[in-house]
């Protein structure tokens, strides 16, 4: 899917090495400054993401093999890490959290969105269900002041940036999945942690998070920091 997508796009190599140095380069200062130390429970000593590489650059994005070959650009530098991990959130109702004062929210869920596309090019999936949040909410992309879309593929944040290109600073600004990884099952609960954080550090208001799955499909939430 990612390669079909990077084909029909005509994505270059330089757009994707942009993406996949930029993630690993926010990742690492993100560890560095402790921004998530509060939102990690240590395992068996481990207390940090250890897919982040604090020196990838350009030299060695330029080493990578291609991965199929050919007029492929897909190496193992634009696609995310499987890896190991986990992550979880709370989700309750609000007659419940009247019955239990004692909680703080830290956000509320004011939608959702799934959606299929194209099963062919499944990257698409995280604009196209995003793209149709906004649009039922009646917002723009410019209404949100932060946005997270899972990095399984260098691919998705070009066609982002293709799209919105004056947003960029407003898109996974703690780095994404090209350096934290994509573990199966657990890069939603991740990226709605770093949405809820990246509000928080710049104290905005509507977060926007989207995930592009097998198949074509797309599933998307905004959420209202409380």
């Amino acid at each position: 899917g990612a390669d079909k997508t990077m084909a029909t796009e005509k994505v270059t190599k330089e757009e994707l090495d942009f993406w996949t140095l930029r993630s690993h380069r926010l990742a690492a200062e993100c560890a560095n400054k402790g921004l998530l130390k509060d939102q990690i429970i240590p395992v068996e000593g481990i207390s940090k993401d250890d897919g982040i590489r604090y020196r990838m650059s350009q030299r060695l994005l330029d080493r990578l093999p291609k991965l199929l070959g050919g007029d492929s650009l897909l190496t193992a530098g634009n696609s995310c890490l499987i890896n190991d991990g986990a992550a979880f959130v709370v989700l309750v109702s609000e007659s419940w959290l009247k019955e239990h004062p004692e909680f703080t929210p830290k956000a509320e869920i004011l939608g959702t969105c799934t959606a299929g596309g194209n099963p062919v090019e499944s990257p698409r999936g995280a604009m196209l269900t995003a793209d149709k949040l906004l649009a039922r909410q009646r917002l723009s992309y410019e209404d949100v002041d932060a946005i997270e879309f899972n990095e399984a593929f260098a691919v998705i944040d070009v066609l982002f940036q293709r799209q919105h290109p004056d947003l960029i600073e407003r898109y996974n600004m703690l780095g994404g999945a090209l350096a934290y990884g994509h573990p199966y099952g657990a890069s939603g609960g991740i990226i709605m942690i770093h949405l809820l954080k990246a509000l928080e550090i710049v104290g905005g208001d509507l977060g926007l998070m989207s995930v592009a799955g097998a198949g074509g499909m797309g599933q998307s939430i905004l959420v209202r920091r409380l």
